[in-house]
């Protein structure tokens, strides 16, 4: 089945690296210079939201551990879900063929500045520069789980609001969904 993936707002799939003296956070990109959001990022989003699930309709926390796992579940449990990384499809990335890495990257994404204001006025030494993948794009990633939790599935799903970093500056806004 697949996993569709679209941002509702500007996103930061962080990466963990930063630019010196140009950026403090940067964005996960392939070696193309296409964004893309890692599928165990995916999973411990979904791990979360089932949790939540599962206590807001009164399941049993046993099919939370049966689904994602835990220490010393067997990886070929039949009800452990798999999740790949969510990807611009391959129609938008030949759109781009003959593009560097650099530009494609300069096409789905952009710098934002951020800064700490104490008493109407920028704090010292505040500035911020992130990454931001721009808002509109839409990602897709294959997703696998017993028919048996099919309906918990898709509920979790739908109820992922929000992805990556910087979420309380109001970044990282989406639409999450099953493809049955």
């Amino acid at each position: 089945m697949k996993l569709r993936l679209e941002l509702l707002e500007d996103t930061v799939f962080g990466s963990g690296r930063s630019v010196p003296g140009a950026e403090d956070s940067s964005v996960l990109y392939d070696k193309d210079g296409f964004p893309f959001l890692r599928g165990t990022t995916i999973k411990g989003l979904l791990r979360e939201a089932c949790q939540n699930v599962a206590v807001w309709s009164g399941r049993s926390e046993d099919d939370v551990r049966a689904i994602f796992g835990e220490g010393g579940v067997e990886a070929d449990d039949p009800r452990k879900l798999c999740v790949s990384d969510a990807v611009l499809p391959s129609k938008v990335r030949s759109a781009f063929s003959d593009y560097s890495p650099e530009e494609i990257l300069s096409a789905c994404t952009y710098t934002r500045t951020f800064t700490k204001v104490e008493d109407g006025t920028a704090s010292d030494g505040s500035l911020r520069t992130v990454r931001c993948i721009k808002k509109g794009l839409v990602f897709f990633g294959n997703i696998s789980f017993s028919d048996d939790d099919k309906e918990l599935i898709a509920e979790t799903v739908s109820s992922v609001k929000w992805v990556g970093s910087m979420r309380t500056r109001g970044l990282g806004k989406v639409k999450m969904e099953v493809i049955m």
